[in-house]
C-alpha cells in the first residue's frame, strides 16, 4: 500500500473563482506594455488582499465559537445512522459484518458536505478459530491430565501444533538477558503472564529464541483470581502453541521442577483466515503540510454488538468536527487529518498499520494526535489522557495536549481527571512512534467509586458503561451530555492547535 501523505497548500484553493476582466483593449507599445504590467501586479496585490482577509477572518472565530457550534443534534445523528448500519447488518459493526457500511457513511457525508482530499486505505487481518479444545498433559515425572478451561485455556490467534518437551523456567521472558541459555529448538518455555512487558511480546520473544511453544501462569493476586487461568488474544498470529494456566498449577509445576526435569505435552488446533478492510483519513486543504493536527478514532464495533458508544461516538465527534470545520469556511494554518481507523477491536490493527505505512518525514510531520475513543459512557467520567505520564522525548508535547484539554473543561466548570494511556486504544501506535497523542474518555468496563459519583453523578459501584463490548450498546445507552461536552472539547483543542502558527514552540517541542 503505497503510504499517505498529504498535498501542499495550494494556493488557488484560496482564491477560486478570482477571475481577470478584461475592461479595454490595450494598443501595443510602451504605454499599453506598462499599463498591462500594472494592472497584473494590481491583480496580485489584490489576491494577497483577498487571502490576507480571510487569514482574518478565520483568526476572528476563538476556539470556543467553534467547540460552540458542535451540536448534540448533529452527533446524535450520525450515532442513529451507525445504530441502522448496525441493524441492517445482525447487531454488529465489526471488521466482519457492518464496518465496510459504517465506512461508506463516514466516506459519504465527507464527500456531500466537504472538499476534503480523501483517502481510503485498506489493510488485511486475520481470524482466527479453535478446531477442537487443546490439551495439556504432564509426561514426566508423572502423567497428568489437566482439564481445559478449569487448568488451562489456549491464546487466541496461537498456532495449530503438537509439541513435547522439557519445561524451562524464563520468569519475564521480555528480552534477551531473560532468555540466556534457553535450549534453542528443544524446549517450552515457562513464564509469567504479566511483568515488564506485554504477553504478545513474551511469545515474540519465544519464537525469536526457539521455543517450541510457551506455557504463561497467572501470578494470582486475589482468591477469585489465584484459581482462573486468564485468557489471552494475542491479536494477531504466532507460529507456537501458547497457553495460560491457573496460579495453583503454577505452583505445582515450580515444586515439581525443584525436584528435576518436567517435561510437558501441549496440542492445538486451530485455523486462520483473513479479510481486507480498511481506514479512512481526510485533509483540509488548507494548512501546513508539516504541522499536521490529527483528529482519530476507530470505526469499527466488537463482533457482538453495535459499538454506538464503543466506537460510534468517537467517530460521530471526529465527523461533526471535520463537518464544522469546513462549514464554517476555515482555512486552518495547520493542515486537519481526520482519521477512522479500522480493526481496533481486533488489536488496534487499522492505526498501526496507518502509522506503519507512513514515512519518517510523514511521521514527523504529524504534531499531535487527538484520540476520540468512547466519549458517551452512560455512568461517564470525564478523562483526560495524563500526557505528563508519558515517558521519552515527547513528554512535553504531551503533556501540553493535556493542559489544553483541560484548559477548556476548566472555563466551563466541569470536573475532570487524569486517565491513564494503557495502551487500549489507537493512541499507541503513534505514541510508540514519538508522535505526542492525547485524548478524551469516559470510561468502559470499570466501576465508579464514590468519590467519582460526588464529581460527575450517576451510580457508584456501577460500571461507566454498563454495556461495554456487548449487544446493548445502542443508540440507547448514550449519554448525550458526556457525547455533547466531549465532542465540543476535542473541537476546541482541535481547532487552537490547527490555529497556532508557532504550533512545535506552542507544544514544547
Amino acid at each position: 500500500m503505497a503510504e499517505y501523505d498529504s498535498l501542499d497548500f495550494d494556493l488557488r484553493d484560496d482564491v477560486d473563482g478570482v477571475k481577470a476582466k478584461r475592461r479595454r483593449r490595450f494598443t501595443y507599445g510602451a504605454i499599453g506594455l506598462s499599463t498591462l504590467v500594472g494592472l497584473v501586479l494590481l491583480g496580485f496585490a489584490l489576491v494577497n488582499m483577498l487571502i490576507t482577509l480571510e487569514a482574518i477572518s478565520t483568526s476572528s472565530l476563538s476556539a470556543h465559537d467553534f467547540a460552540a457550534g458542535i451540536s448534540s443534534k448533529n452527533l446524535m445523528k450520525h450515532l442513529r445512522a451507525l445504530q441502522d448500519v448496525a441493524d441492517a447488518n445482525g447487531g454488529s459493526r465489526s471488521v466482519r459484518t457492518g464496518y465496510n457500511d459504517s465506512l461508506a457513511y463516514i466516506e459519504e457525508q465527507l464527500e456531500k458536505n466537504t472538499n476534503y482530499k480523501i483517502m481510503v486505505q485498506e489493510f488485511q487481518v486475520a481470524f482466527t478459530e479453535q478446531e477442537q479444545d487443546p490439551s495439556l498433559h504432564m509426561v514426566t515425572p508423572n502423567a497428568v491430565d489437566y482439564t481445559y478451561e478449569v487448568d488451562f485455556v489456549g491464546a487466541k490467534y496461537q498456532a495449530s501444533g503438537d509439541v513435547e518437551a522439557p519445561l524451562i523456567w524464563v520468569e519475564d521472558a521480555c528480552d534477551d538477558e531473560d532468555w540466556g541459555g534457553f535450549p534453542s529448538n528443544t524446549s517450552i518455555a515457562f513464564a509469567t503472564i504479566d511483568g515488564k512487558c506485554l504477553y504478545l511480546e513474551k511469545v515474540q520473544e519465544a519464537e525469536k529464541h526457539g521455543a517450541l511453544g510457551i506455557v504463561l501462569m497467572n501470578r494470582g493476586g486475589s482468591a477469585l483470581s489465584n484459581n482462573v487461568a486468564r485468557s489471552i488474544n494475542l491479536k494477531t498470529p504466532v507460529t507456537i502453541p501458547v497457553f495460560s494456566i491457573t496460579y495453583p498449577l503454577a505452583v505445582q509445576w515450580n515444586e515439581t521442577m525443584q525436584g528435576g526435569d518436567v517435561t510437558i505435552r501441549m496440542t492445538s488446533n486451530t485455523s486462520f483466515t483473513y479479510a481486507t478492510t480498511s481506514n479512512i483519513c481526510a485533509d483540509t486543504k488548507a494548512g501546513r503540510s508539516d504541522r499536521v493536527v490529527l483528529i482519530g478514532s476507530h470505526l469499527d464495533s466488537v463482533d457482538a454488538g453495535p459499538g454506538i458508544n464503543d466506537n460510534g461516538s468517537g467517530s460521530s465527534s471526529n465527523l461533526e468536527i471535520a463537518l464544522e470545520m469546513y462549514k464554517r469556511e476555515i482555512k486552518p494554518h495547520n493542515k486537519v487529518r481526520f482519521c477512522w481507523f479500522g480493526a481496533e477491536e481486533m488489536g488496534k490493527k487499522g492505526s498501526e498499520f496507518y502509522v506503519n505505512s507512513l514515512s519518517d518525514a510523514g511521521r514527523k510531520n504529524i504534531s499531535a494526535m487527538l484520540n476520540m475513543d468512547m466519549v458517551a459512557s452512560p455512568n461517564f467520567f470525564r478523562g483526560v489522557y495524563d500526557g505528563k505520564s508519558v515517558d521519552g522525548t515527547i513528554n512535553k508535547e504531551c503533556a501540553k495536549i493535556e493542559e489544553v484539554f483541560q484548559d477548556w473543561f476548566d472555563q466551563h466548570d466541569l470536573p475532570h481527571e487524569p486517565t491513564e494511556f494503557d495502551s487500549r486504544s489507537d493512541y499507541y501506535a503513534f505514541l510508540l512512534n514519538d508522535i505526542p497523542a492525547g485524548g478524551l474518555f469516559s470510561g468502559a468496563e470499570v466501576k465508579k467509586s464514590e468519590e467519582s459519583r460526588s464529581l460527575y453523578g450517576g451510580l457508584a459501584n456501577s460500571a461507566y458503561d454498563a454495556c461495554y463490548h456487548a449487544s446493548c450498546d445502542t443508540y440507547d445507552n448514550i449519554n448525550q451530555q458526556s457525547l455533547l461536552e466531549m465532542a465540543q472539547a476535542c473541537a476546541y483543542v482541535g481547532y487552537k492547535l490547527a490555529e497556532k502558527s508557532d504550533l512545535s514552540s506552542y507544544l514544547g517541542a
